[in-house]
């Protein structure tokens, strides 16, 4: 295992991972790893790998949303509720004992480092809103991380840039959630950026943004097996992204129908 982590960690570090660090992760590891070399114990390496590299001042930070609770009577433990569609990275991370997770029933994160707390406590009761979990992350210069993922369909962010940047076509919406909190349970409001009129909007999968970021900044990619790892500044990708938002207010979208 340890020969398999100091190679794991060469990788990384070529990739530009450094002591210290703020990694916001999204990962695939199916997309790079081959299926008969794939298991818990290899996600579990690249965890630790990370963990090596940016040491006791950096902290990993992981999607672990619920959206299938969304308008349901389940509730929300912190502790126990499984993440939905994130993968088994997200899912390893938030159950490591020293890991954090955000009380938002519908879009949580885990953190794992120094800054976990920071990252997850009393967050924002709305998914995108000023002081989520996307706010905090920006004020901590956090970088992306892709692992095996395509980047522009792992960019949560661009929903905090609609929002800032005052897009038509979404609004806030309030549910009313059940969460377990001090040993309690609890029916609270929460809230979420959604679609005015999913029939009426095609999405473009991100295209129009994420090649526009590209134009204005490089993000660092490596070849790791069968795919590939990207990192960039969340920072970076936000402002530039706010900018041509500002501008082109239809641009996450494909078209309009009427």
């Amino acid at each position: 295992m340890k020969s398999d982590i100091a190679k794991i960690k060469k990788k990384y570090i070529s990739l530009g991972i450094k002591k210290g660090q703020n990694l916001y992760v999204t990962a695939d590891f199916g997309k790079i790893i081959v299926k008969e070399n794939l298991d818990a114990e290899t996600i579990k390496e690249h965890f630790h790998a990370i963990k090596q590299i940016i040491g006791s001042k950096g902290t990993i930070i992981v999607p672990t949303a619920s959206l299938n609770l969304c308008n349901s009577n389940k509730i929300f433990y912190p502790k126990l509720t499984k993440s939905y569609n994130m993968g088994s990275f997200s899912e390893m991370v938030r159950k490591e004992k020293d890991s954090k997770r955000s009380i938002h029933p519908l879009w949580s994160v885990s953190a794992n480092g120094n800054l976990a707390e920071y990252f997850t406590k009393n967050i924002s009761k709305h998914a995108f809103g000023f002081d989520s979990i996307w706010t905090r992350m920006l004020n901590k210069n956090t970088l992306s991380l892709h692992i095996g993922v395509d980047p522009k369909k792992s960019l949560s962010i661009i929903h905090y840039a609609e929002l800032i940047s005052g897009v038509p076509y979404r609004f806030t919406k309030s549910f009313n959630q059940y969460i377990f909190k001090n040993g309690k349970k609890y029916r609270e409001e929460f809230f979420h950026f959604c679609i005015q009129n999913e029939k009426k909007l095609q999405r473009d999968g991100n295209l129009k943004i994420y090649n526009n970021f590209i134009k204005k900044f490089t993000p660092k990619i490596i070849k790791y097996e069968k795919g590939e790892i990207t990192l960039f500044p969340l920072k970076n990708f936000f402002e530039i992204t706010v900018n041509y938002l500002s501008k082109n207010p239809y641009g996450w979208t494909k078209k309009i129908l009427k």
